[in-house]
């Protein structure tokens, strides 16, 4: 038996044309991967777009985790690169830690 702790990404913009490109390129990056990618919502208020990157499932120490960790690091590189000059983004993203074993919740990393 393994040791759970469920890791996610949500990503957000105002861009829909950026928003979609992302998801788009998020999508071709974790094929065939335990990595799984929601659909965009339809537009919010202030035409807001999101999605999500799925925890893997995986028992932390696994080889599909330890996989799936170096899957999302990539992703939040690549979301990295839509940062302006400034540092400033319109694609808004949070990596999160839940459903942990031992009750820790976090933010792991962010925009």
């Amino acid at each position: 038996m393994g040791y759970f702790r469920h890791h996610a990404i949500v990503v957000t913009s105002w861009d829909n044309k950026k928003i979609a490109l992302v998801h788009e390129c998020i999508k071709t990056l974790v094929t065939d991967s335990l990595l799984k990618v929601s659909e965009l919502t339809a537009q919010t208020m202030n035409g807001y777009q999101s999605f999500f990157i799925a925890p893997d499932g995986s028992n932390e120490g696994w080889t599909d985790s330890d996989e799936s960790e170096v899957l999302r690091g990539k992703v939040i590189e690549h979301l990295k690169s839509y940062r302006y000059e400034d540092g400033s983004t319109s694609i808004e993203w949070v990596e999160v830690q839940f459903g942990d074993e031992n009750g820790v919740q976090k933010v792991l990393s962010a925009s």
